[in-house]
């Protein structure tokens, strides 16, 4: 799998540690030899690091914009194992968007109300759901339940509930728990 064009659609995953072992270890035998995915991942890093300073409002439009990816990727009939690949221009007008929004954000006074929509902040992981169309409330309040999570918002638009778990449990443990079961869609652990 070590062609170029693969290898620069995982940096993303990379980036984020969510890749599995086998594809962690493929991308760094990659970032050894290729200069341009090596800078790539630190411009990257850089990015993350930036938005995980930047205030409440820019951390949850990129959490929109992940959503929004996975979301897409599915009505594009894809597996969410084979991870949609950002285009590089995509990638490049996110950047110079998310970078506007701050800067022209520095001058602003606080809104004085919040959405509905808005989330309190959780202690524990927080995973994003998407069930199959056809999963009965029911079945959704279980899988929930077993997981040992709270809905603490969804579902949006399109479907996604984000679920807390309780503070200091394995998060990625439970990702792949709740990816396995046939009414999960798609999951993904918020953060990294």
């Amino acid at each position: 799998m070590d062609n170029h064009r693969d290898i620069e659609w995982l940096i993303p995953w990379y980036v984020n540690g969510t890749l599995n072992e086998t594809e962690m270890d493929t991308v760094n035998r990659h970032l050894a030899g290729c200069s341009s995915c090596t800078r790539t991942v630190e411009a990257e890093i850089g990015f993350a690091r930036a938005l995980r300073a930047e205030p409440a409002g820019l951390r949850r439009l990129a959490r929109a914009a992940a959503a929004w990816s996975e979301f897409a990727a599915g009505l594009r009939g894809r597996r969410p194992q084979q991870r949609p690949a950002p285009a590089p221009l995509l990638v490049a007008l996110t950047l110079v968007i998310a970078s506007g929004a701050f800067l022209a954000g520095q001058h602003l006074q606080p809104p004085a109300f919040e959405t509905l929509t808005a989330t309190a902040p959780h202690d524990g992981p927080v995973v994003q759901l998407m069930f199959e169309p056809s999963t009965p409330e029911s079945v959704i309040r279980e899988v929930v339940r077993q997981a040992g999570g709270t809905v603490i918002a969804g579902p949006t638009a399109t479907g996604i509930y984000r679920v807390g778990l309780p503070p200091g449990s394995d998060g990625r443990a439970r990702e792949a728990g709740l990816r396995g079961l046939p009414a999960v869609r798609w999951a993904a652990l918020e953060g990294p």
